[in-house]
Order: structure tokens, then C-alpha cells, then sequence
């Protein structure tokens, strides 16, 4: 799922074996500048639909304290009822979001996942590492694991993953090669984000999974996964088919469900993370995985679609796009998501999102099913009140 980071993406091409090969396009969101647009009255194809209503008729997300209220202690980490993953990514140059994230609300995270290293189909590792993630991690004293992705050339190389999940010879280089970044640099674990696994080589990731896990664990590390969101199992389906729910959930420490991208670039508008279809996911997820290791997914961005091209979104930018353009919010009472419509140039732009009132009621889910707890992608693109919804659900 989503779009990955320039500066990643360079560095991992230049340092791994350049092949001709065709990556597959993920619809993971990479950082676009935001256009600029118009206020345009709405047509009639932009009102509200049928069972929908004004944005001020959402959930309220969790106030912030009255000014005249002392400020209850912040928590330490040993105080968290439930487990905060964050992505840690470098998406540009110069590129501090994260970094601006976890430095602020680092007492609320109890791990951070460094989008690290690229591997290719022998087992070679290439740092993409924004290392001072780590080294934050450790100063904060949150847990800091090395993202181990297959991520090249624009998406998720599935012919990469087959060479080398399929190779013995390639696994072990793979775990080798990380058992040594991990002492490095002084990680406490790996995340193993490969995705775009071919439906056929279902068995041999959950094998890399239980290699990982018998090399590891001996010395203390976490192995943790990011997997694909699915409802049930089609194991040929082309993205979600190669995950063996219930193998992975053996042998994993942490299971990272992407409960997002419902809808993405690659679709027709929608919701990124509908409510119900995220209750559909945990429900199926319970069955075969221990919820005692489950980490929920939880945006923190949206999609803007239009006929001119589309793009990924900060939730944090959706108040700027709001007041400056004259958009008004709309909240789907059947997705229990928010939504909005804006013009540029005479074309209309559909616009679904996650806010903290969304990200509130998917953190009840955590609670009702007895989860471990969430991860986030991705630091950096929050707004500042979801940090509440997260203080009051969850810790």
C-alpha cells in the first residue's frame, strides 16, 4: 500500500543491482505540492448525499483542556494501556515532519519503524536509513526498528520478492544482513514491510517470517511485520494473497494490519478507511492472528482525485485547503469518515480524508477487540488533535 519517498527511492536505486524488471505500481501516497485552487459554488452533483451531513455534525474529536484546568502529567511509556507504532519517513531532503512528530509527541509513542533499508532479490541490503530515527528512539526511550521494504523503481517489486523469497540462499543472506544493521545502529527489531508478494509465494514469505523469528529472538530482537488489510482469505488475490494470516500471526512479535487505502489513487474516490470496513478487516484478523499482537493501521492522510490528476494528502494540510479555498467538510454517516469537494480551473476535486474524529472512533475498534494497540502511517502527517483522540482512547 501507499507511495514511497524520492530520496529513498534514489539512493535504493543507485545502490542495488539495477535490473530490467517491472515494479508494479503501489498506491501508497508520495508528498505532492499542494495546488493551488478556487472556491467554486457547489453544482448539484456536490450535495451532501442522502444520510450524510455538514462536517459540524461529525464526532467531535476529543476537546483540548480548558486553559484554566492544570495540564494532567504527560505519560511515560510504561503508563500506555495499548501499544503506538509510528512510520518514520523521509520523504525529501530536508524533510523533518517525522523527526517534528515524534519529538513533540514522543511520550505517546512506544515504537517508531524507520522506512530503512531496500533489499533486492539476493538478500543485499541498501540504507535509504534516516538513522537519526534511532537515534531519537533511543534518547526518548521508545523502540526503534529497521523497515525492511522491497520498494523500487516507483512500487513494490514483486519480481524482486519472488527471486528472493524463493531462495534459501537469498532468506538467509536477507537475515544476516539485518541481524548485523540491527546491532549497528542499535535497533531493537526488524519490520518486515515487503509487499506486492506474489499469491504463489505465500509460503515461502511465511518462511522468511519464521526464519526471522528463530534468528532473532535468541538475541532479544523483535521481528514485526506490515501486511496487507483483507477481509477474508483469496489466496490468489494479486495483493493480499501471498499473506498467511495465521502462519504470520505464529511467529511474529507484532502484526501491523494497513488498514487503509479502502480506496486509493489507483481507484475510484472513496473513503481511505471506511469504519465498517475496517470492523470487517479486525473481525477477520481476530480469528487467525492473537489480538494480543495486533496493531491496527491508522491513516493520517487523504486523497484528492480529480479528471487533472490525483494525489496523496496530509490530514494536516486539510485545514489550509479548507479555509483557503472555501471547502466545507461533509462527514458520511455511512462510512463514518470525512469528505469534501473544492474546484481549480472549472474542475471539480473530490477530497476523503482521515481527521481525529474518524481516527476516534477506528481506536475504539483497538479497545472492543482487545488489540496490542496501532501503527501509524505516517508520523508527520497528523494534525495536532489526533494525539488527543489517541491520549483519550487509548492511554
Amino acid at each position: 500500500m501507499y507511495t514511497r519517498q524520492v530520496s529513498q527511492l534514489i539512493l535504493c536505486t543507485l545502490l542495488l543491482l539495477l535490473t530490467a524488471i517491472p515494479s508494479v505500481s503501489t498506491p501508497r501516497p508520495q508528498i505532492s505540492p499542494d495546488p493551488s485552487a478556487v472556491a467554486a459554488p457547489a453544482s448539484p452533483a456536490d450535495q451532501t448525499p442522502a444520510g450524510d451531513t455538514d462536517a459540524s455534525k461529525q464526532p467531535a474529536p476529543p476537546a483540548a483542556a480548558d486553559a484554566a484546568t492544570p495540564a494532567a502529567p504527560a505519560p511515560s511509556p510504561s503508563d500506555h494501556q495499548r501499544h503506538v507504532l509510528g512510520y518514520y519517513t523521509v520523504d525529501y531532503p530536508g524533510d523533518t515532519a517525522a523527526s517534528r512528530s515524534f519529538r513533540n509527541f514522543s511520550r505517546q509513542i512506544d515504537s517508531i519503524a524507520s522506512f530503512s533499508f531496500c533489499v533486492d532479490g539476493n538478500g543485499n541490503l541498501a540504507s535509504t536509513a534516516p538513522r537519526e530515527g534511532a537515534e531519537l528512539a533511543r534518547a526518548e526511550g521508545s523502540t526503534a526498528l529497521a523497515l525492511i521494504h522491497n520498494y523500487n523503481n516507483g512500487g513494490f517489486d514483486a519480481a524482486a520478492a519472488h527471486k528472493l523469497l524463493t531462495n534459501p540462499a537469498s532468506r538467509q543472506r536477507l537475515i544476516e544482513n539485518t541481524a548485523r544493521v540491527l546491532q549497528k545502529y542499535g535497533y531493537r527489531g526488524v519490520n518486515v514491510d515487503l509487499e506486492n508478494i506474489p499469491p504463489a509465494d505465500r509460503r515461502y514469505y511465511s518462511l522468511l517470517i519464521q526464519e526471522f523469528k528463530q534468528t532473532l529472538a535468541p538475541s532479544g530482537y523483535l521481528t514485526t511485520v506490515s501486511i496487507p488489510a483483507k477481509t477474508h482469505d483469496d489466496r490468489w488475490n494479486p495483493w493480499s494473497g501471498g499473506f498467511d494470516y495465521r502462519t504470520i500471526g505464529k511467529y511474529a512479535d507484532q502484526v501491523q494490519i494497513m488498514t487503509y487505502d479502502e480506496h486509493s489513487l489507483g481507484n475510484a474516490p472513496g473513503p481511505v478507511a471506511s469504519l465498517p470496513w475496517v470492523e470487517q478487516v479486525v473481525r477477520y484478523a481476530v480469528q487467525l492472528i492473537p489480538a494480543e499482537k495486533i496493531l491496527l493501521g491508522i491513516a493520517t492522510y487523504g486523497y484528492d482525485w480529480s479528471a487533472a490528476g490525483s494525489r496523496m494528502i496530509p490530514a494536516s494540510d486539510i485545514e489550509v485547503l479548507t479555509n483557503k479555498y472555501g471547502a466545507r467538510p461533509r462527514w458520511s454517516n455511512t462510512d463514518s469518515v470525512p469528505y469534501l469537494y473544492y474546484y481549480k480551473d472549472g474542475i471539480r476535486h473530490e477530497v476523503w480524508y482521515e481527521n481525529a474524529a474518524s481516527t476516534s472512533l477506528k481506536l475504539d475498534l483497538v479497545n472492543k477487540y482487545g488489540l496490542m494497540g496501532v501503527g501509524i502511517w505516517r508520523l508527520g502527517h497528523e494534525e495536532e488533535s489526533f494525539w488527543q483522540a489517541v491520549a483519550e482512547k487509548l492511554q
